[in-house]
């Protein structure tokens, strides 16, 4: 498969498309079923503060990549991008920028392959939102869904904090001094928060255990009043009910809390 040109063109599309200062996207969408006979899961409404516009726009990168033969193949990935002048706001760009261009060989081999295609084009897209965003600090939320053609496509949850002035890249390690602390009285609020919930969540025997088990500490990005912490749909029970959040409010750990 010819690569070099699909290339060049990328990179010229992705110089090409530094937008102008929009206001904040809209949360991601649930993706549209690729055939009749998909039936995907919802993703749970994702928890976000009240905010001004945002200075965040995207950098949206739309292909059929070349030699597939699969007309309804397609990556759509969009990246946070900011037209905001400052070191820290020039690093986050530069940090997508080399992100998109890092995965889109590997995704155009992956579904470039003639080996076990599916029945249906493979697709996968990329959305996110500004989920929390200060004078200091910005958070992203990203909703990932591929299909590989079988029953239905995933959705996998990502996210990123940001040091808007420095551009540092924000680890759970940075907002907590006692990390094994934090992480103690995270887990024990989910579960009392899965405890509490009185509405049909999905949620099952084991996800009590799911919530210790699966904890990720990289799951997390900031809120008005606290940090939301999230698992994908398949940690905590019945998969078809999407990614569950759980707020842990700012009472809980700011005696430990760095920023």
């Amino acid at each position: 498969m010819r690569k070099q040109p699909f290339l060049y063109a990328l990179i010229l599309l992705l110089a090409l498309s530094a937008c102008a200062r929009t206001a904040a996207p809209s949360p991601a969408p649930t993706e549209s079923e690729p055939s009749e006979t998909a039936s995907l899961p919802t993703p749970e409404a994702v928890p976000t503060p009240s905010a001004e516009p945002s200075i965040w726009g995207a950098r949206t990168y739309q292909e059929t990549p070349p030699g597939i033969g699969m007309p309804s193949c397609v990556l759509d990935l969009s990246v946070p991008f900011t037209v905001e002048e400052g070191p820290g706001y020039d690093a986050i760009n530069e940090y997508y920028l080399q992100y998109l261009l890092s995965i889109i060989p590997d995704r155009i081999e992956k579904y470039g392959s003639e080996e076990e295609q599916p029945p249906r084009g493979p697709s996968e897209s990329m959305r996110f939102d500004v989920v929390y965003e200060d004078d200091l600090t910005v958070s992203f939320l990203f909703l990932n869904y591929h299909d590989w053609g079988g029953a239905h496509g995933m959705y996998h949850m990502s996210s990123d904090n940001f040091d808007v002035v420095t551009g540092q890249k924000l680890t759970f390690s940075d907002f907590f001094t006692d990390q094994d602390e934090a992480r103690r009285r995270i887990v024990a609020e989910v579960q009392k928060q899965i405890r509490e919930e009185t509405e049909d969540v999905g949620y099952g025997e084991s996800s009590e255990a799911g919530a210790k088990e699966y904890f990720d500490s990289d799951s997390f990005y900031l809120a008005q009043n606290g940090l939301v912490f999230y698992y994908q749909n398949t940690d905590l029970g019945n998969p078809t009910y999407g990614p569950h959040y759980f707020e842990i409010p700012n009472s809980l750990l700011e005696d430990i809390r760095i920023r």
